[in-house]
């Protein structure tokens, strides 16, 4: 069951989002390279390098600041380490849940809404991942958004789904097809202009070939 849509963009700011990626011309910040003093959270996932992607589109500060160690180290465990990896799941959570741990999804009332860093949805998925790590998610849904399972949840999701390939393929719309959010073409561009802002923060520069749109 495909995940509702959570983004709020009109197709003008997307389309200013995107030309907005492929214009930056700032280096790569000495966040993206070096960990982050005591409290910016860890090597993989830190609030100075969101910051400097994704300014104030985050979330409540201390919300994100008290998430990013166990997401650093859940992208550790993932293998989601190298700058494709890692801007397509930052660009993914930005658009997700704002990179708080405990979001829930505005508006729903649902048992199995969506809920966490990736805002896991639906009988089946808390049923999954309830299998996966011991944990009954299904009697108790909102563990999944608890900051012990939140990271955890986020990085299963993302690998049992295979979404690191795509990444490495520069395919945002393949990695928006598997997240499984309801299909949106402006979300889609929204979320692959994130995932160039943070490539362009990452690395220094925007790659070629990158593809927006799922098929």
């Amino acid at each position: 069951m495909d995940k509702p849509s959570t983004s709020r963009v009109t197709r003008a700011a997307v389309a200013a989002a995107v030309a907005g990626a492929a214009s930056l011309a700032m280096a790569a910040p000495s966040s993206a390279l070096v960990p982050p003093p005591d409290g910016g959270g860890g090597q993989w996932a830190n609030y100075p390098l969101l910051q400097d992607m994704y300014g104030t589109r985050l979330g409540d500060a201390s919300t994100v600041k008290a998430g990013m160690s166990s997401l650093s180290d859940q992208m550790t465990v993932g293998n989601i380490t190298s700058s494709r990896r890692r801007a397509a799941f930052f660009a993914t959570l930005l658009n997700e849940s704002r990179f708080e741990y405990s979001s829930e999804q505005v508006g729903a009332t649902s048992t199995y809404r969506g809920r966490g860093f990736i805002q896991l949805t639906g009988y089946t998925n808390y049923n999954n991942a309830g299998n996966h790590f011991g944990v009954d998610f299904v009697n108790y849904p909102g563990r999944v958004n608890d900051l012990a399972w939140s990271a955890k949840v986020a990085r299963w999701y993302w690998g049992v789904n295979g979404i690191n390939a795509a990444a490495d393929d520069l395919d945002m719309g393949r990695v928006s097809r598997l997240v499984g959010y309801a299909p949106s073409d402006a979300e889609d561009l929204q979320r692959c202009a994130d995932f160039k802002r943070a490539m362009k923060v990452l690395t220094g520069s925007v790659p070629t070939g990158v593809t927006c749109l799922r098929h």
